[in-house]
């Protein structure tokens, strides 16, 4: 019986007659042309792994690298039973103010930062005071804000429940002619007079009626730590102020060097100023009114020279660049008051592969979705704000052109065009060369075969004649 030549049924391999282990065979067999090709393919990889493949150290992060600055903030919190004693059903109800609610607010509401106003869920916009009086069991509590001009403020008056403190009260209406009340416990600053525009955050009480000095008729009031000097809404800018932006001290190049500026290592929080709000709203126009093909000519942010260029101060403010690479990090913060309407700012970080590596800040009106994460590409409309001066995570202090933009996009990066052309050639030689190889060794093949074919019909050949030593057949014996 023929043996099998495959594995036993014990999974090991068969022994032969002679209780040698035969090697393991492949189920199949190359050609020798196929060999050949199956090489050159080996060693084409091998070269383009060896010159031509970019390793990357990094991959695509799985978590967001968008963080809030408030995560970690601790919030106060609110006392139900004291909120519920709160009551603005009838006139009468809201003639007067609930004496312990109202302390109970102006103690909680001194812990309440700018950061602390977020995480409570302060709405980027303001409630309008039709929808609160609609809903006003729903929004009791909660922390809003309202915008306006300063039409009443109060004396100092005694009371507060937290010592060393005063508590103010006064009414705002806002551009949309609707009356706010508030009750402060900060006194307001000397710029803060009547008829000023102010905002007002704080938690909302109840609805009030008066009749002095004014009537009157369900009014939110809200409770908070101080008045915050505001501005009226600005129109979009459309053009770019030079004078504006020269604002900024961000530094001079005198005697081959950079000599820093007064606001060159200013952070992001220090910043927010009329020459950041007027950066920021051209940015917003730019971006509502423009389409991404119009910034097809507009040079991308990629070489040294031009690194040099601001380095030099020899870029305008406010020029735009395309500034593409990979995402590192960004962080949300909340924005002071502004005439923009912006409530949060982003700071994102983008690496930039072509400048060696270098990160990038880019300051955002607004915030950036949580679904980013770290070294995924991007690319951002920007325009030059001013030169930053920053302190490394390795303690060492560093400058970067420093950008403005309305939002940030995803895109693919693309390798080297000559890289690529240099690689496609690669590969079509190695085809080419796999190829001529394939050829000459099916022809070899072939001659070899031809060959041997002759060699076989010549034996037959000379077995088919006569062999004058073979002996004759004996002849059959008579009587047989």
């Amino acid at each position: 019986m023929m043996e099998s030549r495959g594995l036993g049924p014990s999974g090991r391999s068969p022994t032969s007659r002679a209780g040698q282990r035969e090697p393991f065979r492949l189920p199949v067999s190359f050609g020798g042309g196929a060999r050949i090709v199956v090489m050159g393919a080996l060693l084409a990889v091998l070269v383009f792994l060896a010159f031509f493949y970019e390793s990357s150290t990094t991959t695509v992060g799985t978590g967001s690298a968008v963080h809030d600055a408030w995560e970690a903030t601790p919030v106060p919190e609110l006392d139900p039973a004291l909120l519920a004693e709160a009551s603005d059903g009838t006139r009468a109800d809201r003639l007067t103010t609930e004496p312990q609610v109202l302390r109970h607010l102006l103690e909680k509401s001194l812990d309440v930062s700018p950061a602390v106003a977020r995480k409570l869920g302060m709405p980027e916009r303001m409630v309008s005071v039709a929808s609160l009086r609609q809903s006003v069991p729903t929004y009791r509590g909660r922390y809003l804000w309202y915008k306006g001009r300063l039409e009443y403020r109060s004396p100092a008056k005694a009371g507060h429940p937290v010592s060393g403190y005063d508590y103010y009260e006064g009414r705002i209406r806002t551009a949309a002619g609707e009356e706010v009340l508030f009750v402060v416990s900060v006194p307001p600053d000397e710029e803060v007079r009547l008829g000023t525009w102010v905002r007002v955050e704080g938690y909302f009480l109840k609805l009030r009626d008066a009749h002095l000095p004014e009537p009157l008729d369900r009014a939110p009031l809200l409770v908070g730590p101080q008045l915050l000097r505001a501005y009226p809404d600005w129109q979009a800018v459309d053009a770019l102020e030079p004078d504006v932006l020269a604002r900024v001290r961000d530094g001079e190049w005198a005697d081959g060097r950079l000599v820093p500026g007064a606001d060159m290592d200013k952070l992001l929080a220090e910043s927010q100023d009329v020459p950041l709000w007027h950066l920021a709203s051209y940015a917003m126009h730019r971006e509502a009114t423009e389409s991404a093909e119009a910034w097809k000519d507009v040079p991308p942010f990629v070489t040294k020279e031009q690194f040099d260029r601001f380095r030099r101060g020899e870029v305008p403010k406010g020029e735009r660049f395309r500034v593409m690479g990979t995402f590192i990090l960004a962080r949300v913060m909340p924005a002071d008051v502004n005439p923009l309407g912006i409530e949060t700012w982003t700071e994102a970080w983008i690496q930039v592969r072509d400048l060696g590596g270098k990160t990038i800040p880019i300051w955002l009106p607004g915030r950036v979705g949580r679904e980013w994460k770290r070294n995924q590409s991007v690319i951002c409309r920007g325009f030059f704000f001013r030169r930053y001066q920053y302190r490394a995570l390795e303690g060492q202090v560093r400058w970067t052109p420093l950008f403005v933009a309305a939002t940030l996009d995803r895109f693919e990066l693309s390798g080297d065009p000559l890289t690529n052309q240099i690689t496609y050639a690669f590969a079509g030689l190695v085809l080419v060369v796999g190829l001529v190889f394939f050829f000459m060794t099916r022809r070899d093949r072939r001659e070899h075969q031809r060959h041997a074919a002759e060699l076989v019909a010549r034996r037959r050949r000379r077995r088919g004649r006569a062999d004058p030593l073979a002996v004759a057949p004996a002849a059959p014996h008579l009587g047989e």
